[in-house]
């Protein structure tokens, strides 16, 4: 699935989604933040890191990254900034349109990734997952609304959505 901004969608097309929070912004659209969750390392088998159960973003100063392509998620800022905080600017070797992408590009050897938890449950092959030590990055996921949409439809989304992060 591909986000967008409020801004993207068609009003007369829309009725309720999952994004991330910070891509909605309008006076018509409202949202509700519904799971937070830190990030992981995504690495590839057999990466000189992938035996440690933890580490520090800033070992990974001098490995190349894949990431979400910028303006599609706001978690390539995220990842960006968090670099930054840990003392170094990360080498883009890649970035990808999706989470999907960006697993299969680790696997392949690209380069690492910082990837929500959430990711774990997909119990992706050929990639270790690891958690970060000393940085508390956060993403957000909402659900989103159109203000005026009181519909049993849109109600029955946003119970879903709620009763399921």
């Amino acid at each position: 699935f591909k986000q967008k901004t409020a801004y993207e969608i068609p009003k007369r097309d829309w009725s309720s989604d999952v994004c991330s929070s910070d891509l909605v912004d309008s006076r018509q659209i409202a949202a509700e933040t519904i799971a937070r969750e830190p990030f992981v390392v995504a690495l590839p088998e057999g990466h000189r890191f992938a035996r440690q159960s933890a580490l520090p973003l800033s070992r990974l100063a001098a490995e190349p990254f894949v990431i979400p392509t910028p303006g599609r998620s706001p978690m390539h800022g995220q990842i960006i900034a968090a670099c930054s905080n840990a003392g170094f600017m990360p080498t883009v070797a890649q970035d990808a349109e999706n989470i999907i992408t960006v697993i299969g590009l680790v696997r392949a050897g690209l380069g690492v990734s910082l990837l929500p938890q959430s990711v774990e449950t997909l119990q992706p092959i050929g990639i270790h997952l690891r958690r970060l030590r000393g940085v508390d990055v956060r993403v957000e996921t909402a659900i989103a609304w159109r203000r005026d949409d009181r519909s049993p439809v849109c109600e029955a989304f946003l119970a879903a959505a709620r009763s399921a992060a």
